[in-house]
């Protein structure tokens, strides 16, 4: 098997270097100059391999929505759950999830895509693709259901995951359990 190329190892400490800034500095101390730094790189080369700051978030975003992907099939896969949904609601309500490094990174990411629109579009992206992912699981499970339902189903599914996670950190309504309350929102489902 041949080596990855140099490009592919510089994008990738790269990135890395970007998720650490961030956790450490926040979005707004986050520069290429510390990115570079922290990658033991120029700037220009930062900007050879990536681009701007704007392009190192959305190569950072791709890597994010594929690592969600690849640990939420891996997490299904290795279930002995029957049932995909399931095994994927197990997936995002556990305390790997909600402790999941690019979890962190999202919520990171919040603060100023509520008023930087590239960032807001990257953010959005990743949300997108945890409801996109569960309404195709939701149309396979509930195949009956209108398609405005499912997609209600789903958003707040989502909505529940990320944000009764950072809830549940912090210590509010610690007596609730958001999965069940999902559950609750699938019963409405069954209904149908």
């Amino acid at each position: 098997m041949g080596r990855r190329s140099l490009k592919a190892e510089r994008v990738e400490e790269i990135l890395e270097a970007f998720y650490q800034c961030l956790y450490e500095y926040g979005f707004e101390g986050t520069t290429l100059d510390k990115i570079g730094e922290k990658a033991g790189l120029a700037r220009r080369m930062i900007l050879h391999y990536i681009g701007r700051k704007e392009d190192v978030i959305e190569a950072a975003v791709i890597k994010i929505s594929n690592r969600f992907r690849i640990s939420a099939l891996e997490f299904i896969d290795s279930s002995n759950k029957e049932k995909r949904l399931d095994a994927g609601l197990d997936f995002l309500f556990s305390d790997d999830f909600n402790q999941h490094p690019d979890a962190k990174l999202v919520a990171a990411l919040l603060p100023t895509s509520l008023h930087d629109d590239k960032v807001k579009a990257a953010v959005q992206k990743i949300y997108d693709f945890f409801v996109s992912q569960l309404l195709i699981e939701l149309r396979t499970e509930y195949p009956n259901n209108d398609e405005v339902k499912l997609r209600e189903i789903a958003f707040n599914i989502v909505c529940l995951s990320f944000g009764g996670g950072w809830m549940s950190n912090i210590g509010v309504c610690s007596d609730l359990n958001t999965k069940s309350v999902v559950y609750r929102l699938l019963e409405d489902l069954n209904e149908d």
